[in-house]
């Protein structure tokens, strides 16, 4: 998820609030926004409220500019109260350096780091997943919220009663706990995802 400039910035958050309004109105239960950046507004803020009043769970990356995140300027919608903002974890499992640190981290996963400067195409520690034209391997907090939203996903299908807030508590009281702070904390939330617990309490209405 790269950061866009002013410019683009607008026009990105002109085209999420539609696609907000045209997954909610769909009957998507989950929604995915696997981009973001330095921009708020009225229109935003909105469509945000009107997924949260349709019972519609919004998860958010976190943003690839690391520390920058502390400071004035969040990354929009992620840190929005609304959203379930989700940070990225390097292969072993530490958080990767690309990744923001803030008070509003929810969750981590999976989301991969640029290989050794020495071995520019080292691919382990990187995600496999879609890019334009094709399959590449990349990585960025886009890759972590992907790997939540699905882990969301799979939970409704193993329980469709469960509400927003549900889905909310469950992927967080299921998740492995990281850092050394207490839970939550500001670079992983309450955890690392845990997809066999979570989809566990969905099915079954608890731990």
């Amino acid at each position: 998820m790269g950061q866009p400039n002013a410019e683009e910035g607008l026009r990105r958050a002109e085209w999420l609030v539609q696609a907000i309004y045209d997954g909610v109105n769909a009957g998507a239960k989950i929604l995915n926004v696997s981009l973001g950046g330095y921009f708020e507004s009225f229109e935003l803020d909105e469509a945000l409220g009107y997924a949260a009043a349709s019972d519609v769970l919004v998860v958010g990356a976190a943003g690839n500019d690391g520390r920058r995140a502390l400071g004035p300027d969040p990354i929009y919608p992620a840190n929005d109260a609304r959203s379930l903002a989700v940070n990225a974890l390097a292969r072993q499992g530490t958080l990767a350096s690309h990744a923001a640190e803030a008070d509003w981290i929810k969750l981590a996963a999976p989301g991969g780091e640029d290989p050794p400067r020495e071995q520019p195409n080292y691919r382990d520690g990187q995600i496999r997943g879609l890019v334009p034209g094709g399959y590449g391997y990349k990585k960025g907090t886009s890759y972590a919220s992907a790997h939540v939203a699905g882990v969301a996903a799979l939970m409704r299908a193993a329980n469709p009663t469960l509400t927003r807030a549900d889905l909310i508590e469950f992927l967080q009281s299921t998740a492995d706990p990281l850092g050394a702070q207490p839970l939550p904390n500001r670079a992983y939330g309450w955890g690392r995802v845990n997809a066999g617990r979570a989809v566990r309490a969905a099915r079954d209405g608890g731990l």
